[in-house]
């Protein structure tokens, strides 16, 4: 991706989910991964912490803790996360945003959370610097929707 889509994914997402310096997310996910890139760049815009995992999402039970013990705000993940973390959702008090992308969310994913968190579904096409659709889902009967084009972006449904 280049230079310019990278600043303004990161400029797009911080405004949209409003970041700020008070923020706290939590890397976990392969730096192949694009998600990675919406990780790392837009806390570290704002000057907000940015907390790595060693072996990324894949330890639920660590995950689950890294987010109490240091009160994360934001974590972005795949449904499959998503849903581990649903059956440990009163020990996720802190988070302000969870993102959901990378795979079919479904309303048994997130049925605990929903009243807890603002979970967002997200789409996009690596090739498009992460996302270009982000959905507040608000209950679980719109839970397949995948939103509206982000600014400077276009959406083609074929």
């Amino acid at each position: 991706i280049s230079h310019h889509a990278l600043s303004d994914y990161t400029t797009t997402f911080n405004e949209y989910f409003n970041i700020t310096s008070d923020d706290k997310i939590i890397q976990q996910s392969s730096l192949a991964f694009d998600v990675s890139v919406e990780e790392i760049f837009p806390i570290l815009c704002v000057g907000g912490q940015l907390f790595l995992m060693k072996e990324g999402g894949r330890d639920i039970d660590e995950l689950t803790t890294v987010i109490q013990h240091n009160s994360i705000t934001l974590l972005s993940a795949t449904p499959l996360i998503i849903n581990e973390l649903n059956e440990r959702a009163e020990y996720l008090n802190s988070l302000r945003i969870l993102i959901s992308g990378g795979d079919k969310l479904k309303a048994g994913y997130i049925d605990q959370l929903i009243n807890h968190v603002a979970i967002f579904n997200t789409y996009g096409p690596t090739e498009a610097t992460v996302c270009v659709t982000y959905h507040h889902v608000e209950n679980l009967a719109d839970i397949d929707v995948i939103g509206k084009p982000l600014p400077n972006h276009k959406i083609h449904l074929l």
